[in-house]
């Protein structure tokens, strides 16, 4: 059965591109839940993490059409990306176990909804929905994972500071 070149070089950059998805979000996801000092999430309450989780699956769930609407049609206006505030704030206000978390559900829900048919993701042609998943993927994922690890480095920073503050013996605050 031969396999012409242009079908060899597309079925590579598929599973090149799926394997680069695979480090870009499962990844991160591991090991954020592997490593056991990391906390789940670093916010004193608990409410506004948990609103902002729903609110991102409901986000996801309406964007994707596994909830209707009949106020907006996903072929006139293009909501893909309204998910990225929520994003956003899970990257600044979560650890990185939080807003990777994040970035699962909503990469789960992108899927499932393409397979599915109610994506705007969904094309006739299974590589043009695979592209479109694709680039969608990183330009939610990457801007979240390095708000994420930038405001971990600031707060290890600001912990350690303190720390100092507090315990050097040059300045001996306590």
């Amino acid at each position: 059965h031969q396999c012409s070149n242009e079908r060899f070089i597309n079925t590579l950059q598929q599973w090149g591109m799926g394997d680069a998805m695979g480090v870009l979000i499962i990844t991160p996801l591991l090991l954020s839940w592997v490593k056991p000092s990391l906390p789940i999430f670093n916010t004193e309450n608990k409410l506004p993490t948990a609103l902002g989780f729903v609110l991102l699956i409901l986000t996801n769930l309406f964007i994707f059409g596994i909830i209707p609407s009949s106020y907006f049609n996903s072929e006139i206006y293009s909501l893909e990306y309204l998910c990225f505030p929520f994003l956003m704030w899970a990257g600044y206000k979560l650890t990185q176990r939080g807003a990777t978390t994040a970035i699962f559900l909503t990469v789960v829900i992108a899927i499932v909804a393409t397979m599915q048919g109610n994506s705007p993701f969904a094309e006739d042609r299974v590589e043009n929905s695979l592209f479109l998943l694709w680039s969608f993927f990183a330009v939610v994922s990457i801007p979240t994972l390095l708000l994420s690890g930038a405001r971990n480095e600031w707060v290890a920073v600001e912990n350690r500071l303190t720390e100092l503050a507090y315990n050097d013996s040059l300045t001996k605050l306590l």
